[in-house]
C-alpha cells in the first residue's frame, strides 16, 4: 500500500498543517500550506512557538490554517492532519481541559465554511506541511505568511502534485500449521 497526498476534489480546498515539538515541552513550530483540486499552491505559514508540547503546536498549526482558510474567503474545505489525537478534540470530544480555548477557536472557525470535513493522513502524505512545521522552530520571529513557496519545499510538492507514493510496510503474521 503506498502513502501519497491526494489532491481536493473540484471547487475545494485542501489544508494541510502539522505542528512539531523538540522534546515533551520543548522548542516547538508549527506550520501548513492550502492548495487547490489542481494541487497548485496558494500559500503557507510558519509559526515559531517557542516552548511548547506537541498537541499545542499541532493545534495552533490547525487554529492558523483555518483563520487563514477563513480570510481568504474559502468556502469548501477539506482538513488534513497525521495527529488523530487534535483531530479527536476538534471534531469530537475532548478531555483535556487545559486546551479548551484552542479546541473551541478551532471549532468557532470551523463554522464559517460552507462545507468543512477533517481526516486524519499518515505523516509521509503530510510531509510539506511537516517541513514547514519544522522550518517554524528556526524563524526568528513568530509568524511567516508567504505568497510564494520557499525552494525548500517546492521539491515536496512536487512530488505531491505527480503522486508520488511511499511505501507503507505491512507487518507480515507467521501461521504455523
Amino acid at each position: 500500500m503506498g502513502l501519497r497526498w491526494e489532491p481536493p476534489p473540484y471547487g475545494f480546498y485542501k489544508l494541510n498543517s502539522d505542528g512539531c515539538s523538540k522534546g515533551n515541552l520543548g522548542l516547538a513550530g508549527s506550520g501548513g500550506l492550502i492548495r487547490d483540486s489542481l494541487g497548485r499552491w496558494i500559500i503557507e505559514y510558519q509559526m515559531n512557538l517557542g516552548h511548547a508540547t506537541s498537541p499545542i503546536a499541532e493545534l495552533k498549526a490547525r487554529r492558523q490554517g483555518l483563520m487563514i482558510a477563513r480570510d481568504l474567503g474559502i468556502g469548501c474545505l477539506i482538513v488534513e492532519l497525521d495527529a488523530q489525537l487534535v483531530l479527536k478534540w476538534v471534531w469530537g470530544d475532548y478531555a483535556n481541559k487545559a486546551l479548551t480555548n484552542l479546541i473551541d477557536d478551532c471549532k468557532t472557525l470551523c463554522q464559517h465554511f460552507d462545507v468543512i470535513t477533517a481526516k486524519y493522513t499518515y505523516r509521509k502524505a503530510n510531509q510539506s506541511a511537516d517541513h514547514l512545521a519544522n522550518l517554524g522552530v528556526e524563524l526568528p520571529n513568530s509568524l511567516l505568511i508567504l505568497q510564494q513557496p520557499p525552494l525548500s519545499i517546492r521539491k515536496l510538492l512536487f512530488e505531491d502534485v505527480m503522486g508520488f507514493s511511499f511505501p507503507r510496510s505491512v507487518s507480515a503474521l507467521r501461521m504455523d500449521t
